[in-house]
């Protein structure tokens, strides 16, 4: 069955550089994808994919001002250009009968990228690239609600731990000294549970005494939870003393060794830093008191 009206556009694509014919192929497809040829009763529908013989291709299409076809306006053809080693490209253009001689796609596309009728179209995907570098952490999540019966929803980041990797001694001393492991970082404005386990080897004679640096504005509420100083047996009078910040204490240890397990309660002012355990002998002694690898001290944010 003919077809409309039609007229036969060419192209032909050579390399700017060597002159070399281009490879590739040709979509050529009318917009929109359907057409009505109320003459001759006939659906016009889909393009045709053409391959560069030498650089160039020609072929016979309907005309976009074909009379009785529908729609009767705004008819286009689209030309996809596949051309090996390039982006693809698509353009829109209208193809009217004019004098029906041949004409060239340069004459009737807009080639100016900025131009109507220009739309670069995504070619294929190419190889992944290497991995870049890794972002800065985001912000941290704010602390979850109280729940039913007063329980705080935690994040994994409100729980923080510290742990001595390796014994440490205190001879012939009574100045508190910082701890080289029992440090952590606070939060401005944070509350926090404490509690710490410290595994202590010393003198009966020499016992230890406990205390605690932290940020300007802090306050701290706490206890020892040890034997009484004095005490040879494990077994015996245990202290539990209310202390604050500002307050050291000290705690019995027997010859076998002695667990301790200071607890409390630490308010934050405006200023972040460290919450850093102190320690030192209770009496001066030739025999090192040892806090031992593995003592540990952990705060829990609450608020």
């Amino acid at each position: 069955m003919p077809l409309p009206a039609t007229r036969t556009v060419t192209g032909t694509y050579l390399n700017p550089a060597t002159g070399a014919a281009a490879t590739g192929s040709i979509v050529l497809t009318p917009v929109p994808a359907v057409w009505t040829d109320s003459a001759d009763n006939t659906i016009l529908a889909g393009g045709t994919t053409l391959t560069l013989a030498a650089g160039a291709f020609s072929q016979a299409l309907v005309t976009t001002d074909a009379a009785g076809v529908e729609p009767a306006t705004g008819r286009l053809w689209r030309i996809e250009e596949r051309l090996t080693g390039l982006p693809y490209r698509t353009r829109h253009f209208a193809l009217p009968l004019g004098p029906g001689t041949p004409i060239d796609i340069a004459d009737i596309v807009a080639a100016d990228p900025g131009a109507v009728g220009y739309t670069p179209v995504e070619g294929p995907a190419g190889p992944t690239g290497p991995t870049g570098a890794t972002g800065p952490a985001g912000p941290q999540p704010p602390l979850g609600g109280q729940g039913a019966g007063d329980t705080v929803a935690l994040r994994s980041t409100d729980i923080l731990l510290a742990a001595k990797d390796a014994d440490e001694q205190v001879t012939n001393s009574t100045t508190l000294q910082d701890d080289d492991h029992l440090a952590l970082p606070v939060a401005a404005n944070a509350v926090y549970a404490l509690d710490a386990y410290l595994d202590v080897e010393a003198d009966p004679a020499a016992d230890i005494t406990l205390g605690w640096s932290a940020p300007a504005g802090a306050s701290l509420s706490w206890t020892e939870t040890g034997i009484s100083a004095g005490n040879t047996g494990n077994i015996g009078s245990l202290k539990q003393s209310r202390l604050d910040l500002a307050t050291s204490s000290g705690v019995g240890i027997v010859a076998a060794g002695s667990a301790v397990r200071p607890a409390g309660v630490l308010r934050m002012s405006g200023t972040a830093g460290t919450l850093r355990l102190r320690w030192a002998q209770t009496v001066a002694t030739g025999t090192a008191t040892t806090l031992r690898a593995g003592s540990w001290v952990r705060l829990m944010r609450i608020s």
